[in-house]
């Protein structure tokens, strides 16, 4: 009996890779819905893929592609498609499923990328020290300057603030050089 982390026997885990694939299939699927829905107005009103293109003002290719479920098209395609071929919202309606769809699975392309990079950190990083800060903090007695910045992790684009600690060479016992 399998469970999904929360205790609930009975449901599958789903890893995000899987979630990611899940999110294209159904997104490849609503484009290809709402591609037949344009296809089948388009025929009904009697007009070309050229003639719908020269009334909404995109090309006829677009409308190729949106039919065919090939290419992205914008929300604005969908609204002008719907008005012109009349169609009661139901392409705007596909336009916007397509447009969640794609919202869902590039928010779960950035939570697993972050995911990742967290786990790439972990194993740069060492462990934390006692109060909290990652890195090896120079012992007591050494000198060091410490300063710290905040930017954004260039993988994920999440604020990491950043801690520079330079400390003093340990001490040889040789005096500093000295010229004669």
């Amino acid at each position: 009996m399998s469970q999904r982390g929360d205790g609930f026997p009975g449901h599958s885990i789903v890893t995000a890779q899987e979630q990611l694939a899940g999110l294209r299939e159904a997104i490849a699927a609503a484009r290809t819905e709402a591609g037949g829905l344009l296809a089948g107005f388009r025929h009904a009103a009697g007009l070309s893929q050229v003639q719908l293109a020269g009334r909404i003002g995109y090309s006829a290719t677009v409308v190729a592609h949106a039919e065919r479920g090939r290419r992205p098209v914008s929300a604005e395609f969908w609204l002008l498609a719907d008005e012109v071929l009349g169609a009661g919202g139901s392409l705007t309606a596909g336009g916007t499923r397509i447009k969640d769809l794609i919202g869902a699975m590039r928010e779960e392309q950035r939570r697993l990328d972050r995911a990742r990079h967290a786990g790439r950190l972990s194993r740069l990083l060492p462990g934390p020290c006692t109060d909290g800060m990652a890195g090896a903090a120079p012992a007591a007695r050494e000198r060091a300057i410490t300063t710290p910045a905040i930017g954004r992790c260039p993988h994920c684009h999440q604020l990491v603030t950043l801690v520079t600690q330079i400390a003093a060479p340990p001490e040889t016992g040789a005096g500093p050089a000295r010229s004669s």
